[in-house]
């Protein structure tokens, strides 16, 4: 049972209908709840060091996805992984 008007193609949609832009999803954020949480009980920063020792490429891949697409950043100016995340920064 269809509730409301039924879709007509080549129509604009109804004013105010669907979820506001930029709102999330419920389970987007349900999971970066419990991503966060998960990262307080295995110790938050520090496991993140761990993991940048222990599996490089994987911590890597997670910086990679955290950088600005295009930024300038002189890799060899910094001796830790945090003062390149700081030139990252815009």
């Amino acid at each position: 049972m269809a509730r409301g008007r039924p879709f007509v193609a080549g129509q604009p949609r109804p004013a105010r209908s669907g979820r506001r832009a930029g709102t999330p999803n419920r389970v987007s954020q349900s999971v970066r709840e419990a991503l966060a949480g998960a990262l307080r009980a295995k110790g938050g920063q520090e496991y993140f060091e761990r993991q940048a020792d222990d599996n490089p490429g994987a911590f890597m891949a997670l910086v990679g996805k955290l950088l600005p697409i295009e930024h300038s950043i002189d890799p060899d100016s910094a001796s830790t992984v945090a003062e390149l995340l700081r030139q990252a920064r815009p």
